[in-house]
Formats: C-alpha cells, structure tokens, sequence
C-alpha cells in the first residue's frame, strides 16, 4: 500500500498539471507513516519520502510535517544501499524545495552530491540534464549570469543530440531568468519564444511558468497591458492547479504591475497574500521578495521610515541565505534600494558585494552614496587621492604628472562636456595647432591606460566629460549639499535632524581646500576660491537656521567651524556675538570681539567695520 499511495503520486506529479488529486494520497502516506513508522525496506521508504516530498514542495508545503520529510530526504540521498536514480530523484526534489525555502548553502550541497552521483550513473541522459538544470539555477541565484547562459546551451545542445526534449521548458526557464535579471530583454525574448509550444500542451503548471516569465519580460519592458494579462493568467492557473510558492512569486510580479499602473491598493493586497503564503510555507525567498518590493512601494510613496524597515530587514535576509540575484529582479527598482540601504548603513558589506559581483552601474547622481563601489573614486578636497576599484592609486614618477594634471583641470572646468579647447588653453597654453591636439589626446590616452577604465573619461563632439557611472568625485558630493542647503528659503527642510545630518555630511566631506597644493593650471585656483566662498555661504545659511530654533549652542559650535576654516571672515564673528548675547554670556561675545579685531588687523590691516563695532558697544 506504501508503494501503491507512492506511485499514484509520482503519476500525478508527472502530469504537471492539476495537484488537487494529491490531497487524498498525501492523506493516506500521512495516516499510513504515522501508524507504522517502520518502513519494509530503505528503498520502500526512499519512495515514500520522494512521492511525499515532491507532492508537499508543490502542493502542500506549509504542511506541519515538511521539516521531517526534509530531514529523511538528506539522509536517504547520502545511503549508498539505495539505487542511485533513486537518490537522484529525491535531490532533485530536495534541491528545488532548498531554493524555495531560502537557503542557498543547503541547495549547493545537495547540487554537489547530485553531481558526484550523476558521474555514478553513467551516460544516462535525464539525470544529466537535471544536473545541468540544477547548476543553471544555482547559477542565476548566485549572479553567475554567463555559466548558467552557457549551462542551458550545453544542455539544450546534448537534449538535441539524444532526442530527449522533456526538460527543455525548464532550460530555457533557467536563461530566461538569468536574462531578465540582467535586463538583456532581446535574449528573454528569444527564450520565451522558444519556450512558447508549452502552451499547447495541457501541462498547466508549465503553462503558468510560461506566463509567469512572460510577464515579468513585459514588467521590465514597460508593456504594463501585455505584463497584467500575462500575469493574471499565471496567478489563475497556479490557483486552479492548487501550487502556492509558484502563485507566490506570480502574486509579488502582479503586485508590481498594478503599483506601476497607480493601482495601489490592489498591489498591497496582493502583496498582504504573499506575506502570508511566506509565514504559512516558512519561505525565507517570498518573505525577502515581500520585504523588497515592500520597500520599493514606500519608498515611491516617499515613507523613507516604512522603506527602510523593510529594506534592513529584507537585505539582513537575503544576505542570511546567500542569494546574490532572485526570480523577478528588477535593477530599475534594485538599484535605487541598493543605494538606499548604503546611505543609511544598511548591511553596508553586503550590498557593496552584491553591487560588485553583478557589475551594477548606479542610474542615481554621480554626487550619490560615496560608499557605492564606485569602479573609481577621486578625492580633491584636502588631498588628491584616487581610489581604483578598491585600492587607492600609487602616483610614480614624472610620467604620471600630465595625466592626472588632466583629471584635475577637467574636474575644475565642471567635469562635464568640457571643450577641447579649454582643456589646451589650461594645460598646454603656449602651445599651437596640432601639436596641442596631440598633446591632449596622447595625455588623456595615458590617463586612461593609468586607471585601467576605457571608459572613465568619455569624448563626444570634442567635449571630455568624467563618466558619472563609473566615477564619484567628492567636490560633486559637496555641490549637492550645498544646493540642497540653497532651497532652505523656498522649501523648509522636514527638521532639525535632517539639517544636522546634512551638515555632518558637509564637514564630513571637507578635509581641506580644493586641490590645494596646486597652483597651476589658473582653473584650479579659480575654482577653488568660488567653491570656498560658496560653502562659507551656504554654512552661514545653517548657522541661520539654528539661530532661529534658537539653538544657539549649536550655531556657536558651526560658526567656530567655520572660522577654523577662515578666520577672516568679520561676519561669522558678528554671528558669534549675536549667540552669545542671546545666551547672556557677554564676557564671550566680547571675546569674540577682540579675537575679531586682532585678526582683521593682522590680515588686512584694517579695524572692525561699523556693524561690529555696533554690536560690540550693544554689549557694554
């Protein structure tokens, strides 16, 4: 009876089509194994836990005993008086409910003793091309795109050759998965068509798989029409069949497609489903999927608190299971979650290696996220310091000079289509016609062989302009703060944290002048002087700010700052004494006054100006 309930299971499962049938058969192996937990032989029970084990990964996963039937699989799969098929059918059950549940360290064991397993076996076809599918998979969800690609046309090629062609769906899910997550849609498109006859057959499961991928296709492609009908079709069949983790991942991508129609009500409640199908399948893949796009829907929603709950939570996750890419990867929505987790310190290492492994280029302002893995980082405020990939660059020699004299008179001139010409005029002024266009192009050549990126510098319509994907540039991070400071008077800023947060941010940022040990070429000193002035402002804006909390401790505290930046400055004196006056402490703010005059004397030979001497005698 173990076997005759264990086999009418396996032949619903071979259907791939409506899993309902199996609720009596799971009944009767539930009640069966309960009464008699002794099994006739090893093999009987190796497939009892394979008929149980698959029936539950696809039907009844949240079922109270799939932890048991999980642990009986892991010890059938490593008893050599089982027959091999046997123990490679159970893995490759075991490896997908892995996958499912979130961990990616236990799907790799089971895939390397699938393997060793397989080389048992011989030449027998269908194993083989189980372990190609398996190594695909663990391929995209590890972000080697290229090996799983590559994997699924070995595999593709050696079912031609045989004349098998069962598992070819199922390959060709694999390259489209790791297509879409690389947004190379012409590749899905190929693959989705060629995946396409599915649909003629009657195996609904690999029909809503088909729809499922379809409709993810047409989510990234913008086809918003084409992605709500596939996608509700997807959702329909894996409900009719009764397959909950695949209408899981069909419910997040729907979700998705009604958040970018406007339709958020509809997309939470979709994604309220998912939350629970995580809770009841004790899936870690949809909990960390929930969490992400939940992340992304608050965060569009401009609940920055809401979004960054979701998102330490959902990347604390996802670095727990090892997952480097999962199914429906957006790199639309991926990339700005990414780069909001760095600038509020969220699993900071991580996420700088899943950026690095899948060679992410950041969409957001080159001013963004310094502790983005920018390919190259330039460091201008205080010291010149460029950071390659990681390392920081050893300047050597006189050869490297004209190279880097180049990055720097670029940076000055703005570091965006900056003309030929003034680039000639800056470094090479004295000398003419084409000698100084070889010059520059020899120079810029040298450059770019010094950073070891082609494209870091980039040349259009004789314009240079620094790549703003590949590079971070510190005086472009400063630039952004200070214009943000500048929209204080037509937009007040949502608090006094933010403000303190934005000018830690700034000091954090200047460790000194702009490029000041140099003096040539005359663009650097002229831009080190606007961009001086232009902080000091911009500073004296926030020490406003706090004078009108009346938080004059903490004005004190900037005004000092900036003074420890340039001591010349009589209004920041004025601005001292105004705190302290406020404060009654006068002996300070008479202090103040003295400091102010012996300097102003000192540097410029002059006295206070009538307004301080004003504000000094108010104090008498």
């Amino acid at each position: 009876m173990l076997l005759s309930a264990s086999g009418a299971i396996l032949s619903i499962m071979t259907e791939w089509d409506d899993f309902r049938p199996l609720d009596p058969w799971i009944m009767v192996l539930d009640k069966m194994t309960c009464e008699t937990p002794a099994y006739p032989s090893s093999s009987v029970e190796a497939m009892v836990v394979l008929a149980m084990l698959g029936a539950l990964l696809f039907h009844r996963p949240q079922h109270p005993d799939m932890a048991r039937w999980e642990t009986d699989a892991d010890r059938l799969l490593r008893e050599d008086d089982i027959a091999i098929p046997l123990r490679i059918d159970i893995g490759n059950v075991l490896v997908h409910w892995h996958y499912w549940k979130g961990d990616l360290a236990a799907a790799t064991r089971v895939t390397d003793i699938l393997t060793q397993l397989i080389e048992h076996a011989g030449s027998v076809t269908l194993p083989r091309l189980q372990s190609v599918m398996n190594h695909a998979i663990h391929g995209w969800h590890t972000a080697e795109f290229d090996r799983c690609l590559d994997l699924v046309a070995d595999g593709l090629a050696m079912a031609t050759e045989r004349g098998i062609h069962i598992m070819d769906d199922r390959l060709m899910a694999q390259s489209i998965y790791a297509s879409l997550s690389q947004d190379d849609l012409p590749t899905a498109k190929r693959f989705l068509g060629q995946m396409k006859p599915v649909l003629q057959g009657g195996r609904r499961l690999a029909i809503s798989h088909y729809y499922y991928l379809s409709s993810n296709y047409y989510l990234i492609a913008g086809d918003l029409e084409m992605a709500l009908q596939h996608g509700q079709i997807a959702v329909e069949i894996n409900q009719e069949v009764a397959a909950p983790f695949p209408e899981g991942l069909a419910c997040l991508t729907l979700a998705q497609i009604h958040f970018e129609m406007g339709e958020l009500e509809r997309a939470t409640d979709l994604l309220a489903k998912v939350r629970q199908y995580a809770q009841d399948i004790r899936s870690r893949t949809l909990e960390l999927m929930y969490e992400l796009i939940s992340a992304w829907f608050e965060l569009q929603c401009q609940n920055d608190q809401a979004a960054i709950s979701h998102l330490r939570r959902g990347l604390k996750l996802q670095r727990k299971m090892g997952f480097l890419n999962i199914p429906g990867w957006r790199s639309s929505i991926m990339k700005p979650l990414l780069l909001k987790a760095l600038d509020n310190n969220i699993e900071v290492a991580f996420v700088q290696k899943l950026i690095y492994k899948r060679g992410l280029l950041t969409d957001a302002p080159p001013q963004a996220s310094e502790v983005w893995p920018w390919p190259v980082k330039i460091y201008t405020l205080g010291r010149f310091s460029l950071i390659i990939d990681g390392q920081p660059l050893q300047f050597n020699g006189k050869a490297q000079q004209k190279p880097l004299e180049l990055l720097k008179a670029l940076i000055a001139l703005g570091g965006r289509e900056v003309s030929k010409d003034q680039l000639i005029d800056a470094l090479w002024p004295d000398a003419e016609g084409d000698k100084a266009q070889r010059a520059l192009d020899t120079t810029l050549h040298r450059f770019r062989k010094l950073i070891g990126h082609e494209q870091v510098i980039q040349l259009q319509d004789r314009k240079l302009s620094l790549n703003t994907q590949l590079c971070w540039v510190d005086i472009w991070a400063m630039e952004r703060l200070l214009g943000q400071i500048e929209e204080f008077p037509h937009q007040a800023p949502d608090g006094c944290e933010q403000v303190l947060k934005l000018q830690q941010h700034l000091f954090s940022l200047h460790k000194g002048s702009f490029l000041s040990g140099d003096s040539m070429p005359l663009c650097i000193g002229s831009y080190r002087d606007r961009l001086h002035n232009r902080l000091l402002n911009r500073l004296g804006l926030l020490g406003r700010h706090w004078e009108n909390q009346t938080d004059w401790n903490r004005a004190l505290q900037l005004y000092q700052q900036m003074l420890e930046m340039d001591d010349r400055q009589e209004a920041i004196y004025q601005r001292q004494m105004v705190c302290y006056r406020s404060l009654g402490l006068i002996a300070e703010a008479m202090a103040v006054y003295e400091r102010c005059r012996k300097t102003l004397f000192t540097h410029h030979g002059i006295s206070p100006s009538a307004e301080t001497e004003a504000l000094y005698q108010s104090l008498r």
